[in-house]
């Protein structure tokens, strides 16, 4: 059982479109040397860079006590911590780096995997693909950080967390319920915790098959915070359904149609 997890630079292609080769290098190093600090301050293991992209794991070699809350920990100290960073970049005029992340909590095969040629300590699994998929979900609903519900309940309650939708990301049959991490609980104002409430009540409603109170809960969120992507998603959803009611059997269920 592992924690894992993925980040990726958001538009990275275009800032390698437009940037000089060896400033984009140069920054790019920066920012893989940030992440990675960061991970390793919490316990985790490096696993591999995928061009801007990097996994990691929490809970091999080395045991961790809490590796759900401790990747967490981690997500929420990077985005922190390129927060500062950006400030620097963009005195320097270079482009400002926006991570996504994905950390989803599993069983997974660890050890050497490889070839005679080369071998790699690394995880493979289905807990791997679907951590993957988390980061990438981020792009549907402008979010920062998604957390799968294993994860969400093996962190504990320091976290603030609100739940988006009840996803089968693509190339999976078996949903997940996958949350935004908002941050710690209680560093955030009050309005962050009444945005993770209102969610979780419409969410609750939606979930119930009582659309039209749902529609109306992400309608009214939507409205107070105007730049929340994932209400109006879902009370566009939630009003389709309303109006054209599914059958009996509706799981609740979105299907991820893209990477």
């Amino acid at each position: 059982p592992v924690s894992v997890m993925f980040s990726d630079i958001r538009e990275f292609s275009s800032h390698a479109e437009r940037s000089a080769p060896m400033l984009l290098v140069r920054q790019l190093n920066e920012y893989l040397e940030t992440v990675s600090t960061v991970i390793s301050r919490h316990g985790g293991t490096l696993d591999k860079y995928i061009g801007d992209a990097v996994m990691s794991f929490w809970n091999a070699p080395n045991r961790v006590p809490a590796p759900a809350r401790e990747s967490c920990a981690a997500a929420l100290d990077i985005q922190k911590t390129l927060a500062e960073a950006r400030r620097v970049w963009q005195s320097q005029g270079l482009p400002s780096f926006h991570t996504r992340i994905g950390i989803h909590t599993g069983e997974v095969i660890v050890g050497n995997i490889g070839s005679s040629v080369r071998l790699n300590y690394t995880i493979i699994g289905d807990a791997v693909n679907l951590a993957s998929r988390l980061e990438s979900l981020n792009k549907q609903y402008s979010t920062s950080i998604l957390i799968s519900e294993p994860t969400r309940k093996d962190a504990g309650g320091e976290f603030l967390t609100r739940p988006l939708d009840l996803v089968a990301v693509k190339g999976k049959n078996a949903p997940v319920l996958v949350h935004e991490l908002m941050g710690w609980r209680s560093e955030l104002p009050q309005g962050d915790i009444e945005l993770a409430e209102f969610t979780l009540m419409a969410y609750q409603a939606y979930k119930s098959s009582d659309f039209a109170a749902a529609a109306d809960a992400y309608s009214a969120i939507a409205e107070r915070w105007e730049d929340d992507r994932v209400a109006r998603i879902m009370f566009l959803r939630a009003a389709e359904l309303r109006d054209n009611p599914p059958p009996d059997n509706w799981s609740g269920i979105h299907s991820a149609t893209s990477k």
